[in-house]
């Protein structure tokens, strides 16, 4: 039996359970984005805005830097000043006078953690779960696992295009 195809206690090869912990990987990050995006059309639907933004420049030597407020869904710039964050904060409570803006950093979903799988070390798990993540790989995976690569751009679809 060659290295690369070494068998665990269990009978299963290696790249058997690399694998398998990859499509766990997919399997949990499809969830997530499934949930997330159920949670916001629950949201818009009870009359919502998603919006993100915050400071999106470096302070300069006066304590101000760039600010900004957008529509989540369809990047539209809603409000934006250089300034500080007390200006920042004033600005969003007077443009959400009406209480109905949800930033997206705040909308929380249980995460799907995914599993440890036998035979793969929790260090390899942590390299595979941001390799199967990176959108610049998603052939390469599709090829190692066997899925299609629509299957695996499926499970890396974030919540705004679902």
């Amino acid at each position: 039996m060659s290295a690369g195809r070494a068998r665990s206690k269990q009978g299963t090869s290696s790249a058997d359970a690399v694998k398998v912990h990859v499509r766990k990987i997919l399997r949990a990050e499809d969830a997530y984005n499934a949930a997330l995006a159920a949670k916001i059309r629950d949201l818009e639907a009870a009359g919502h805005q998603i919006v993100n933004g915050g400071q999106v420049g470096s302070y300069d030597e006066d304590g101000n830097c760039a600010w900004e407020i957008t529509d989540w869904r369809t990047d539209t710039i809603i409000w934006e000043e250089t300034g500080t964050l007390d200006s920042y904060d004033a600005a969003a409570i007077t443009l959400d006078a009406a209480g109905k803006w949800w930033h997206i950093d705040q909308i929380e979903v249980d995460l799907t953690e995914t599993t440890p799988t036998p035979g793969v070390p929790a260090s390899l798990a942590e390299v595979l779960d941001t390799w199967a993540l990176d959108v610049e790989h998603t052939e390469d995976v599709a090829a190692f696992i066997g899925w299609s690569v629509d299957r695996v751009n499926t499970c890396l679809a974030p919540a705004k295009n679902r």
